[in-house]
């Protein structure tokens, strides 16, 4: 069917983050997900078809379709590899044993999940869709809840630290006493961007809290906020990077803001390391490879297909340094450590 270049400026405009906060689901159609397991042996993908594939990683076959019942609209393997953990968009953690392929338990209100493997725990927002204030810290063996963390505001994006013993929260915004000055006319780039930013009358609250007590550490008032409903974190040290769906991202030191941009034009799909230490964002076609702290950034592309344009959906990095992506195509990719797109298939 065909479909005119319209329709393509109301999706991309209606992409813009100004809807509620929802559940963890597929956004675009397509794959929504990926994950490496720790040995880099195998791969697993799924988004709206409610189809978890395992994949080898190195031949892209697919080895296995597993149903879900659900939509996955994330995906994440424990520090052995034996389990798999699939996020739906009812807010609902399900965990796969991957012996068996067999769901051995599901825990509700476990939105937007963040791991750390290396310390066998993630971080989950208790509701999503309601904006909720609490973040819960549940085991990635078994899903018991090992503590909570509470902000005095409803939360837009949070992370664990690689080691899981910090969280990092960003809130949504809301009102304050930022002004709202004209746009000067003369300003262009980045310089105009920022401008736009700190004149919207929006204000955000970067917090720290220790895990898994939930103790807060301490907080910096910001005037970078984003209302977008997928903003990932990468917390590195004492500094905290966001990337939001537009291209204007911000590296943010005690409580001082430095915006930049990504590769893309925007970032449909978001990947991060377990060590917090490579970030990968896509938007139509196109990618970017950031490395912490020095926030280099790599273009990648993908070849064009015939008909609707494809969007990336997510990214995995590997334990060798290897990213996988999928689409709303239902392709796998791999990107190597440079940034060059080595293999692309689809998936079904």
């Amino acid at each position: 069917m065909k479909r005119s270049w319209l329709g393509l400026v109301l999706v991309v405009a209606t992409g813009l983050p100004a809807r509620p906060a929802q559940a963890r689901d597929p956004k675009w159609g397509g794959l929504a997900a990926v994950a490496a397991s720790p040995d880099g042996k195998t791969l697993v993908t799924g988004g709206t078809n409610r189809v978890l594939y395992v994949v080898n990683a190195q031949t892209f076959e697919v080895v296995q379709r597993v149903w879900t019942e659900a939509r996955i609209g994330n995906l994440a393997y424990s520090a052995d590899g034996s389990r798999v953990l699939v996020e739906d968009d009812e807010e609902q953690l399900h965990f796969f044993d991957t012996r068996t392929w067999k769901k051995i338990q599901s825990v509700p209100k476990a939105g937007w999940i963040s791991p750390a493997p290396a310390a066998g725990l993630l971080a989950a927002a208790e509701s999503v869709s309601s904006r909720s204030s609490t973040v819960r810290f549940l085991s990635m063996a078994d899903g018991a809840v090992l503590g909570a963390a509470k902000t005095e505001a409803k939360i837009q994006g949070f992370s664990l630290s690689a080691d899981g013993k910090r969280l990092a929260v960003l809130t949504a915004p809301t009102s304050g006493d930022e002004k709202k000055d004209p746009l000067p006319k003369e300003l262009e780039g980045m310089a105009r961007e920022e401008f736009k930013r700190k004149n919207d009358g929006k204000v955000a609250t970067l917090s720290y809290y220790k895990v898994p007590s939930g103790e807060h550490e301490a907080s910096w008032p910001l005037w970078y906020s984003s209302s977008d409903s997928d903003v990932v974190l990468a917390p590195v040290g004492d500094t905290t990077w966001v990337f939001e769906y537009s291209n204007l991202l911000a590296k943010v030191q005690a409580g001082q803001v430095e915006v930049f941009r990504s590769e893309n034009s925007f970032n449909y799909g978001k990947g991060i390391s377990a060590d917090r230490k490579v970030v990968v964002t896509g938007g139509l076609r196109t990618g970017s490879l950031c490395r912490l702290p020095a926030g280099t950034m790599i273009r990648f592309e993908l070849d064009r297909i015939a008909g609707w344009p494809e969007y990336f959906g997510a990214f995995s990095v590997a334990g060798d340094g290897t990213i996988y992506g999928v689409t709303s195509a239902y392709r796998l990719t791999r990107i190597d450590q440079k940034g060059s797109v080595v293999r692309t298939v689809p998936v079904y």
